[in-house]
């Protein structure tokens, strides 16, 4: 069984939130000046401008909203590998609404399973890759209407990790005390030499990135959907260096733009990605189910993403694309509309490799360009590299 456990910036307040921004050369070079094509879900859209830089691969290295599979089917058949007691399979259960998808993916927890069976573990991964940097994407909705009286502590989203050795790992938690008080989530990283925990202290901000801890409850996490971002860097050999920025519906929630300790002496990547992950099993029975949808997972930050405000910062609903060809001047993805009605009235962003963000580009919900000129600098999240 295998349960898987110096950057100088300027801090403005910008829309709705805390953003990271660059010298306005940077900003002003990045940006979206055309679209063209389909803007309908799964047509193809042309973004046309400057400042996009390369990316090796234009597709991500895993993107799976798993509407191929048919429900009870193991997601194994995508390239996913999956683990626990209860194995992740496709459902058509808690669907998210106003999308065009009919299922998704269920992990399944049992509180009355024993450690020993993986009672704690749904798992779905990917091992033997190669993460210096990571961008992990997704939604997922906890249910907790088949627990019984006490929802399960120690719960692990998502972790990266090291090839089957545990240590060093990174990873996004949620805490439930039973009877209430104390719930908390966390940005953590176990087995490093000079920083265990990155983000559980609500007494140190400056763990968070000075975002107060209760930013997103603990009682916030179970029964509705939400939308997970992060970009991370390992780091190396133990130093702070690492970079973990963390956004959950669309609100900056971990700030750590290559400032932490994400690794110990001889390490500088991770190899696998673990969601689903783990849940304790002690203190709480019955059933618990994640639902997972529109999961992207890449090597790289640069991506594209639609959002509903031309403010990166202040958009409520982001849905990331899925690239198909990347130049300096042209990428070319395939529409995920996700939530959106339609295109109409939304944004769209190009984020480059050091994730710099353009301004948001209007969309028209059509074919053709979209429905105006792009706003003006500065646009979004920049991490300076010193």
């Amino acid at each position: 069984m295998r349960v898987k456990h110096s950057i100088g910036f300027m801090i403005v307040l910008l829309g709705l939130g805390l953003v990271l921004v660059s010298d306005p050369q940077a900003a002003v070079g990045l940006r979206v000046t055309a679209v063209s094509g389909s803007q309908t879900h799964g047509g193809t859209i042309t973004l046309t401008g400057s400042g996009f830089g390369t990316k090796s691969s234009a597709a991500p290295m895993k993107y799976d909203d798993f509407q191929n599979l048919a429900n009870g089917q193991d997601p194994s058949g995508n390239g996913w590998n999956t683990a626990g007691h209860f194995k992740p399979v496709a459902s058509n259960a808690r669907v998210r609404p106003g999308t065009p998808f009919v299922r998704n993916l269920r992990a399944h927890f049992n509180g009355t399973v024993p450690f020993s069976q993986e009672g704690d573990a749904s798992n779905f991964s990917l091992v033997g890759r190669s993460f210096p940097k990571a961008y992990v994407d997704f939604w997922m909705y906890a249910d907790s209407t088949s627990i019984g009286g006490r929802k399960p502590q120690n719960i692990k989203i998502f972790r990266l990790h090291q090839d089957g050795t545990g240590d060093p790992n990174a990873y996004w938690s949620t805490t439930v005390v039973p009877g209430g008080g104390g719930d908390s989530n966390c940005a953590a990283a176990d087995g490093t030499t000079s920083q265990d925990w990155a983000g559980c202290a609500p007494s140190n901000l400056s763990l968070n990135g000075n975002i107060p801890n209760n930013a997103f409850p603990g009682t916030e996490f179970w029964d509705k959907w939400h939308h997970f971002q992060v970009m991370a860097a390992a780091g190396s050999n133990g130093a702070a260096n690492g970079t973990w920025v963390l956004y959950v519906d669309g609100r900056l929630r971990y700030n750590r733009p290559g400032n932490i300790a994400l690794t110990r002496s001889g390490y500088d990547h991770w190899a696998e990605i673990w969601l689903g992950n783990y849940i304790r099993s002690e203190e709480w029975d019955g059933d618990a189910y994640f639902m997972w949808e529109s999961v992207y997972v890449d090597n790289s930050w640069a991506r594209v993403e639609i959002g509903n405000n031309p403010v990166y910062s202040a958009c409520t609903l982001r849905e990331t694309q899925v690239p198909t060809s990347w130049s300096d001047g042209s990428i070319s993805v395939r529409v995920n509309r996700g939530q959106f009605p339609s295109l109409s009235g939304a944004y769209v962003f190009v984020i480059d490799e050091q994730g710099n963000i353009s301004p948001g580009f209007p969309l028209s919900g059509g074919g053709g360009t979209g429905g105006g000129t792009t706003p003006a600098a500065p646009a979004g999240v920049r991490i300076v590299s010193s």
